[in-house]
C-alpha cells in the first residue's frame, strides 16, 4: 500500500477529533415545538438560528465529506466493514441534519445518540488503521490517467486537496464574511486571507508560512482574534501534515 494512502487513514483520524468538537457548539442552542400531529412525531425542531446556525452547516459538511473518505478507504481495504459504517452514518446523519422528529425536547439526549453512532464509526476506522498499519508501506505509485495528480511530488498536497482543501476554503471565506462586516482596516489581512485559497493549489509548505502570517496578522487586532478562531483547528490539522 502506497503512503498516500497511510496518510489518508491519519488524516481522517485529525478530522474526526475536530467532527467531535462541533455538536457542542449546536446542540445546547437548538429549539424545539410541539407538533399538533403526533404522528409526524411529538416534537420538531426549530430551524436553528446565529451561531448555532452556522455551526449546524459547518458540522454537516465536515461530517458527510469525512464520512465519504473513510467509506472510500473502507470498500478498498476493509470491505468486510463497509455495511457496519454506512448503517451507522446512515442513522448518525439525520442528527446531524437536524431531520429528525424527537420524542422529547432533550438536546442532550440527541447530542448522547448521536456521539453513539460516531464512536460506532470511530471504532470502524480505528480497526481500518490497525489493519492497514500491519500491511507493507511502499512510496506513492503516480496515476499516469491521472494528471493533475502526476504533476505534484509532495504527497502531503495530495492528501491534502483530498480531504482539507474544501474544508479550508469553507473556513477561509467565513472569516473573510465575517471580517468584512466589522469596523477597522483589515486590507492587509484580507488579502493574506486570499493568498491562502490561492497557496492551497501549489505548497503545503507554502500554505502553513501563509496560515502563520495571518495569525499573527490578527493577533495585532481584537476584531480580527475573535473572526479567525473557527481557522483554529483548521491551521492547527494543516501545521501537522
Amino acid at each position: 500500500m502506497d503512503r498516500k494512502t497511510f496518510n489518508r487513514v491519519r488524516l481522517a483520524s485529525i478530522v474526526l477529533n475536530e467532527i467531535e468538537d462541533l455538536p457542542a457548539k449546536m446542540y445546547p442552542f437548538l429549539e424545539f415545538e410541539k407538533n399538533e400531529n403526533e404522528a409526524e412525531g411529538k416534537f420538531r425542531i426549530l430551524p436553528p438560528v446565529g451561531e448555532a446556525k452556522e455551526s449546524q452547516a459547518i458540522f454537516s459538511v465536515e461530517y458527510k465529506k469525512w464520512s465519504e473518505e473513510v467509506l472510500d478507504l473502507l470498500q478498498r481495504f476493509y470491505p468486510q466493514k463497509v455495511d457496519e459504517f454506512t448503517a451507522a452514518y446512515q442513522s448518525a446523519l439525520p442528527y446531524v441534519t437536524l431531520e429528525i422528529k424527537p420524542k422529547t425536547a432533550n438536546s442532550h439526549k440527541l447530542k448522547f445518540t448521536f456521539i453513539k453512532y460516531l464512536t460506532e464509526q470511530r471504532t470502524i476506522l480505528s480497526h481500518l488503521f490497525a489493519k492497514i498499519s500491519s500491511m507493507e508501506i511502499t512510496d506513492d505509485e503516480c496515476d499516469m490517467n491521472k494528471d493533475v495528480e502526476c504533476g505534484f511530488t509532495d504527497n502531503s498536497l495530495r492528501v491534502f486537496r483530498a480531504a482539507v482543501q474544501p474544508v479550508l476554503e469553507t473556513e477561509i471565506n467565513t472569516f473573510k464574511a465575517n471580517l468584512s462586516e466589522r469596523n477597522g482596516d483589515f486590507k492587509a489581512i484580507l488579502d493574506m486571507a486570499d493568498q491562502i485559497n490561492d497557496a492551497a493549489t501549489n505548497d503545503v509548505s507554502k500554505l502553513i508560512n501563509k496560515c502563520n502570517s495571518l495569525r499573527k496578522l490578527c493577533a495585532e487586532s481584537v476584531e480580527c482574534e475573535d473572526a479567525i478562531r473557527s481557522l483554529t483547528p483548521v491551521f492547527d490539522m494543516i501545521g501537522r501534515m
